[in-house]
Parts: C-alpha cells; structure tokens; sequence
C-alpha cells in the first residue's frame, strides 16, 4: 500500500510478505513474516523528515547434521524394512536388532520426529532521520536507528535416541536479547567555487554505537515424560542456567574536506577520532587520518586527451580497531568447585591493551585509448598492520589464569596488480571483451611467543 497528500509533501508505503518453504528432509521448514513501512515528509521550506520500519518474524525448523544426523540412519537402515513405521505399537521406539538402545543407529524418521533443533527469531527496526537545510552551500542530516532482535533457540535430543540414550534426554535452551542503537548527524558542505578554479566541499560529523546483547541458557536432563519438551520437563538436580552480558559502545567524530583545482586535480583530507568502551581509558582515545590524491593528466593537457584517457592516483590511510568486550579485565562467573560462589574464569587481564592500526599506501594510473576499447590499470599496495589483537594467546599459570588477550603480531601485504583489458569486436550486436589479471603480492607475519613477557607477568600479578 502506498500513498501521500495531494501536494507530495507526505508519502507513506507499508508492505507485507509471507514466505514458507518447506525443506526436502522432513518435518524441516522455514516460515518468515515480513512487514515494512515508510514515510517521508516536508515539514517546512527546510526540514525533512522520514520514519521506516522493518519487522520480521520467523521460524526455522532444522534436522541434526552429521554424525547424528537422519542421513546416516538412512544410508544404513535396510532396505527390506519400511523406515517410516517408526514407533511400536505402545508408541515407543521401534528397534530392529538386538544392539543396546544406545548402540543402534536410529530410524531416520525417528530422528527427524523426535529430535528438534528450532530456532525463532523476531526482529524490530525502526529508524528515524531530519534533514534541515538552512543554506542552498549545505545541510545537517541526522538519523537514530535501534535494531532490536530475539533468537530463541531449542535443541531437544529424545531420550529413546543414540543420542539422548544415555542421559534419559537432552534439552538446551538459549535465549539472545539484542539492542543496538546508532546514530549519527552529519553537517555537509555542498561544492562551493572559492575562485574559478578552485572547488571545496566537505563535511563534519558525529556517531554512536552501543551494543548490548543477553544470552540466557538453560540445559537439563533426565525428562519425566519422553515425549515432552520443556525444561520443567527435566530432571531438577539436573539442570543448569547461564546468563551472558555483552556491552560495547563507541563514540566518533569525524570530517572530510575534497580540494578541487579546474575538474582535473582533487585533494581528499579525511580524519577520524573513536573512543570505545573496550580499551583501558588511557588508550581508549586513538585517531586515524587519510589523504588520497587525483590527477586527470588527460583534461589537464589536451593534447593527451586527444588520444587517451590518462588518471594518476595516489593515497595513504591509516584505520583503527577496537578490541571486543570484556578484553582488558577479566570477568566474575559461577563456580561449582571449591563450595561455588563467583570466580575468575581461564582469561586474564591486559590493562596495556592497546587499538591496532593499519597503515595503507596505494599508487597507481589508469589509461584508456580508442574509445574506451584498449585499457591499462596498474596499482602498487602497500599495508602493515601493527598492535594486532590476538584473542586467547597462553600465559604462564604463574599469573594465576591461563588465556590472555595481546596485542600480539605484525602483518606486512605487499603488492603489485595490472588489469589490462581490449575489447576487439564492438558492435551493436556483437561484442568480445578481453581482460588480463596480474597480481603479485607478498607478506610477513612476526607475532609473540605463547609464553608471556617477564614484565607483563609481573604486573599482572600484582594487579
């Protein structure tokens, strides 16, 4: 459905689909609903406004794959016996040798009935944005979007099966509540003509993002009723909870300014400052820069464009990485051992965890002849990465933990590709293109030895 107000100032479109299909192993399926709305506005002369909406539901019902997969009773289950008579008449499992419950493959229709993986998802995306336009040079365009999403995920293994056998049942839950929101404002700069020959535009701007995800996981065992799957189902000296908090935020600010001179020479400066949640404070602040270059030889000296299409290129970039939750501290959790109550788990902390970086310089030139027929694009890349994060490297167990989390390699790409393309015939009705790729690239990678710096261990100790 779509429509708006007879002046076009307000328009609204809202959509809807239903997809389900059903999969070729049986009792399997995937069944979403989708719905999406929008909705633009012209509040006055200078503000914009526009609202969307995404909402989806679905559920996907899964066989096990592998060992414990239905295709492995399949291929084994003789063929003189009909397979989809799976259970007695009592309505258990129906067996066909004199192999122990646990040591007879299972019916493939029993695995596929009895056995369950599920997984439902909902998902919720708004998003909400102005545009305010008080100069005809420029304009400041802001947008907050939160994407909310729940993954509930079942894994039942039947207490009659190979694999639920010896535990009379097996049941997990798993429930993921996610939030992330983001925003961003964003003043832009239109192209402005400082002289006749000199162009700027340019813009400045602002972002968020914060994450948060909860996982709440439940097993149990032993089930009361075979057939019934619920975790109350389950024995209760059997079951087990878990609850998972994952939080990151980072904050940016950022600009671009582009220098033109006479539409064949441009200037790109670019810099960016992040401060994330997942660095110690003193290194928590990192700013990464850019500058990128353009020259169209060609426009610049006629007497080359006559005959070819000529661009020189150059850059240098510089990127920066924040590490993932929880890297520099360790984290309380429950223990069963030592009479229970909170305790450090295997990873230690890295309070001189650092951001790494990646430093990239590029070169190259394009050409182009016989309109646009023959071609050449020849690029040099260099990049090195530095203060890389290597997640779960082994320490001394002098330290009191096992895994740590360093800034822990070095990686070095070095390179040269050239694409040469023709293209011989070029008709209205026939055409043949020609390409050929070079690429010669190499590398190099020093990273630490498993065992930690006397230094470092001594400072984690004493912390």
């Amino acid at each position: 459905f779509s429509g708006g107000a007879a002046d076009n100032r307000v328009n609204y479109r809202i959509s809807g689909n239903l997809n389900r299909n059903l999969g070729v192993v049986p009792t399997s399926d995937y069944q979403r609903i989708n719905l999406t709305g929008s909705s633009q506005a012209q509040v006055n002369k200078n503000l914009k406004a526009d609202l969307s909406m995404l909402y989806v539901q679905s559920d996907n019902n899964q066989p096990f794959k592998g060992d414990n997969g239905p295709l492995i009773g399949l291929l084994l289950w003789p063929q003189t016996d009909k397979a989809s008579d799976f259970l007695t008449a009592a309505g258990t499992r129906r067996r066909i040798t004199a192999l122990g419950q646990g040591a007879e493959t299972d019916n493939p229709y029993f695995s596929v009935n009895k056995n369950i993986i599920n997984s439902k998802v909902t998902r919720f995306y708004p998003n909400f944005g102005l545009t305010f336009t008080p100069f005809s040079w420029g304009y400041v365009k802001t947008n907050i979007g939160v994407d909310n999403y729940t993954n509930s995920n079942v894994i039942a293994r039947n207490p009659e099966s190979v694999t639920g056998f010896s535990n009379n049942g097996i049941l997990d839950n798993a429930v993921d509540v996610t939030r992330n929101i983001s925003t961003q404002t964003l003043f832009n700069v239109n192209r402005i003509n400082i002289t006749n020959s000199l162009t700027l535009s340019g813009l400045v701007g602002h972002s968020l993002q914060d994450a948060k995800s909860t996982v709440n996981a439940e097993s149990g065992r032993n089930f009361l009723d075979p057939n019934f799957v619920s975790i109350n189902n389950t024995e209760v000296v059997t079951r087990f909870a878990r609850t998972s908090i994952a939080q990151r935020r980072l904050v940016s600010v950022f600009g671009q300014m582009q220098l033109g001179w006479r539409d064949y020479a441009f200037l790109t400066v670019t810099g960016r400052n992040d401060w994330t949640s997942t660095i110690p404070v003193e290194r928590n602040s990192f700013f990464y820069p850019s500058v990128s270059g353009a020259f169209v030889l060609s426009d610049a000296v006629p007497a080359i464009g006559r005959f070819m299409t000529a661009k020189l290129r150059t850059s240098y970039a510089e990127v920066g990485k924040d590490a993932q939750p929880y890297s520099y501290r360790p984290f309380l959790e429950s223990k069963t051992t030592t009479g229970g109550g909170y305790g450090y788990g295997f990873t230690g902390p890295n309070l001189n965890l650092a951001p790494e970086f990646k430093r990239s310089t590029e070169g190259g030139f394009e050409l182009s002849a016989m309109n646009d027929r023959v071609g050449l694009d020849a690029t040099y890349y260099s990049s090195i990465t530095k203060d890389q994060i290597v997640q779960n490297i082994r320490g001394s167990y002098g330290t009191g933990f096992i895994l740590f989390n360093l800034n822990g390699a070095r990686t070095r790409n070095v390179g040269v590709e050239v694409v040469a393309r023709a293209a011989p015939i070029k008709s209205r009705n026939v055409s043949w293109d020609i390409t050929a790729n070079y690429d010669q690239s190499k590398g190099k990678v020093v990273a630490l030895p498993n065992a930690l710096p006397e230094s470092y261990v001594s400072d984690t100790w004493l912390y």
